[in-house]
Formats: C-alpha cells, structure tokens, sequence
C-alpha cells in the first residue's frame, strides 16, 4: 500500500488501527498522551489485537477516548465504548447545547458517569 491507495488488497482500517495505537502508544519522540478512536460498530475477533494494543496503552499511562457511536440511528454503542467492565477507555457521547443527551444516539447505560462539557 503507497499513499494511502485503498486499492491494495492489504488495506485493512483495523490493522491500521492496530498500528496506530502501538505506534504512538511507545516510548519516543512520537509518543502521544491522549488518543482518540473512532470505534467499531461491533466486536469481532479481527479486534483482538486493538483490544491487546488498548490495554498496554492504557497501561503505559494514556488515556483513551472513543465514539459511543458514528452512525446517528440509536445504534448499540461501539466497541470499545460499550466494555465498561475494564476501564481503559473513556465513552464520548454527544449532547445538544444544554448538554441533554440527543435522542439520536447510543443510550447511556445503567451505573455509566455521563458529564458534558460547554
């Protein structure tokens, strides 16, 4: 793949994401504090390796935010949004500008700490 050429048959978003997240997540000049993702609509196996590489960077000090959800038609919320259970990433929402949640969206579920920001 040169370029960004998404003809080539190795062309994978979630590999990408695989080496994204363990490129910046390393010691070095590149190293990053805070990444953003932009999630996934479900788990499947394929993930396996983001999950491993969320963990270490979770581990390694760097906090991670992901969308609850892209798609605007009350989906269940993206992976990893939706594993609460580990806390190594922190679930983006959206709200309208009085910070209510908008009704488009992911539902909020039971026990979650949901704020705002203005």
């Amino acid at each position: 793949m040169t370029n960004g050429d998404r003809s080539d048959a190795t062309f994978s978003p979630k590999r990408i994401w695989y080496q994204t997240i363990t490129h910046f997540s390393q010691e070095g000049k590149d190293r990053l504090d805070i990444l953003t993702l932009p999630g996934f609509p479900r788990y499947d196996n394929e993930l396996e390796p983001i999950s491993r590489a969320i963990i270490n960077a979770n581990n390694g000090g760097i906090i991670i935010f992901d969308a609850a959800g892209n798609e605007g038609d009350n989906a269940s919320v993206f992976w990893p949004a939706s594993v609460q259970e580990t806390g190594d990433v922190i679930w983006i929402d959206s709200s309208d500008a009085k910070g209510s949640p908008l009704s488009f969206k992911p539902s909020p579920e039971t026990g979650r700490w949901i704020f705002t920001l203005d």
